[in-house]
């Protein structure tokens, strides 16, 4: 009896090991509702500043402030204005997406505690209600609200603007000069008396009413 209950467990034991071993070799099974992976995101090409382009637009009288109908500045600042899906980004990181046709529909004020800032009657989305505007992402451009003086590195970096040999900065007036990229931490953009200049290297002066920067 002793004997058979030994052989019972030697045999049991060399079945354990058997399946240890067999487990082991065996593929692990994929995780259960695996992520998928990112799609990749757009390169930006152009930035192009909304305080420049709007200069000449007509404002309306949206509760009690000027604001700029986002239409014309579209309709002002690009042969083909960008479309689709959006993404409004505010000066502390805060984002929200809508689509530009949604936002198309409404103005844009500079004016008041919270500007940058889009402004419409009571039909305007919560998701469009972003106080601070920083910038906008449509596609490959950049809406940029300049509101404080940045590098051109430091700017570029934030919107994720495309890697470039030289960007192309160009005035109000359609005056562009390139800079190298390598040259960037010494690029200033500074915005001060409603204007946007840039500080470019090898002009004696800085340039006036920057309007747009675009990866050459």
């Amino acid at each position: 009896m002793k004997k058979t209950a030994l052989l019972l467990i030697v045999v049991l034991s060399c079945f354990a090991l058997l399946f240890a071993a067999c487990s082991s070799q065996a593929p692990e099974a994929p995780a259960n509702n695996a992520a998928e992976p990112p799609a990749e995101a757009t390169v930006v090409t152009g930035i192009t500043v909304f305080q420049t382009a709007a200069a000449g637009l007509q404002t309306v009288d949206v509760a009690g402030v000027a604001a700029y109908p986002i239409a014309d500045f579209l309709a002002a600042a690009y042969e083909t204005a960008p479309s689709g899906n959006i993404v409004l980004v505010a000066t502390d990181g805060y984002m929200a997406s809508s689509t530009m046709e949604d936002l198309a529909n409404y103005t844009i004020t500079l004016e008041g505690g919270e500007a940058p800032l889009v402004v419409g009657d009571e039909s305007l989305p919560g998701e469009l209600k972003v106080k601070y505007l920083d910038y906008i992402v449509a596609g490959n451009e950049v809406i940029y609200f300049a509101s404080a003086d940045i590098s051109a590195a430091d700017l570029l970096t934030k919107v994720q603007m495309g890697e470039a040999a030289s960007y192309a900065f160009t005035a109000a007036d359609g005056f562009s000069k390139s800079a190298a990229a390598d040259t960037f931490t010494n690029v200033i953009i500074s915005s001060a008396d409603g204007t946007v200049n840039v500080t470019l290297p090898e002009m004696p002066a800085p340039m006036r009413d920057l309007v747009r920067i675009a990866a050459e």
